[in-house]
């Protein structure tokens, strides 16, 4: 590859480029997650599916959360060229550590009520104040299944919260969008 190609690549956020040897490097960014709030004075509307939410039971529910951490994450940029033991790892410890301090009313699990297979998640910490982890199943992607769940989670925090804090790493755009369109506002330091 000459220099003139590669300084022709398209750049996009989150990524840094490199150029050793004839060769292009691509890797992304560990800097550039994004903190955001969303602030509310009533929830957020729903326009999705009408689906069973329910309370997550850590009893039960600890191996589908695996699951769907997993089919929901392992294809995204915070895990690009991890190796699979090292998110299933990170799923483990991520879902271990919410299951163990989450907001009873406001987490949220959403199941396919025919099958019972959990379609999505979104997991709140235990004061209300912040949202840990929003995981959806890719078939059910772009449905209104998490806004859905934000209007869930909305409704229910609206008596003692007006804001919910959030992070994303800004090289994943369908997060990044998502946080967008929903209201989040970036936070500045």
């Amino acid at each position: 590859m000459s220099i003139a190609e590669f300084e022709a690549i398209p750049r996009q956020l989150g990524w840094d480029y490199t150029y050793e040897d004839g060769m292009a490097h691509i890797t992304p960014r560990e800097d550039t997650v994004v903190e955001a709030v969303l602030t509310f004075t009533e929830p957020i509307p729903a326009n999705g599916p009408s689906l069973t939410l329910r309370p997550p039971d850590p009893s039960r529910d600890e191996q589908a959360l695996l699951d769907l951490y997993f089919i929901a994450f392992h294809n995204v940029f915070e895990f690009c060229d991890w190796p699979l033991e090292e998110i299933l790892q990170q799923a483990a410890d991520d879902i271990a550590k919410v299951l163990k301090n989450f907001h009873p009313l406001a987490t949220s699990i959403l199941e396919d009520t025919e099958s019972g297979a959990m379609i999505g998640a979104m997991l709140i910490d235990e004061d209300g104040s912040a949202l840990r982890h929003l995981m959806i199943d890719p078939e059910w992607q772009r449905q209104g299944v998490a806004t859905a769940m934000l209007h869930h989670v909305t409704s229910t925090l609206l008596e003692k919260k007006t804001s919910l804090r959030s992070r994303y790493a800004i090289g994943n755009e369908p997060s990044r969008e998502w946080h967008k369109r929903m209201g989040f506002a970036p936070i500045k330091d």
